[in-house]
């Protein structure tokens, strides 16, 4: 978790930010993301930090990113303005969330759907599949070849 003010500098970083950026979280106050990332990244963070300011719209995105080890890693990243008493814009308040697994899990999911759809659609055997009511859910060609229906008509 962290807070910037309306030029850019962190005025507060929590313990795990710190450690993301392997530094002790006090080392961080007062800087701008541009004294801890590659200024590509560093541009991008700041467009996202200009949007939620302009627009008062919370920034909600999974972004790609290198690990330390360089492999291929994703954060959940969340960043809302912060507001004074009046209401007006005073800040950004963001947090991140590291959803690696969970990123890789929805993909090897995708792969094995697929993987039967394409063994279910050549199958020499019929398939199907029925809820606890026995209402028909599915039905592969073959099944459908065999009775005599389409799937709509399952």
């Amino acid at each position: 978790m962290w807070r910037k003010d309306l030029e850019g500098r962190f005025t507060f970083v929590n313990r795990r930010f710190g450690e993301v950026l392997e530094r002790i979280a006090d080392e961080l106050l007062g800087k701008t993301v541009f004294d801890f990332y590659p200024a590509e990244l560093a541009e991008k963070y700041v467009r996202d930090d200009r949007f939620v300011r302009e627009t008062g719209i919370p920034f909600d995105n999974i972004e790609e990113h290198l690990t330390k080890s360089g492999g291929l890693g994703y954060n959940h990243i969340i960043k809302v303005p912060l507001r004074d008493n009046a209401g007006n814009v005073a800040g950004i308040q963001g947090i991140f969330t590291d959803v690696t697994a969970s990123k890789f899990a929805e993909e090897a999911l995708r792969e094995s759907e697929e993987r039967f759809r394409q063994l279910s659609a050549f199958s020499p055997i019929g398939i199907f599949e029925t809820d606890v009511h026995g209402g028909c859910l599915y039905t592969n060609p073959r099944w459908q070849q065999i009775a005599g229906q389409t799937l709509e008509q399952s």
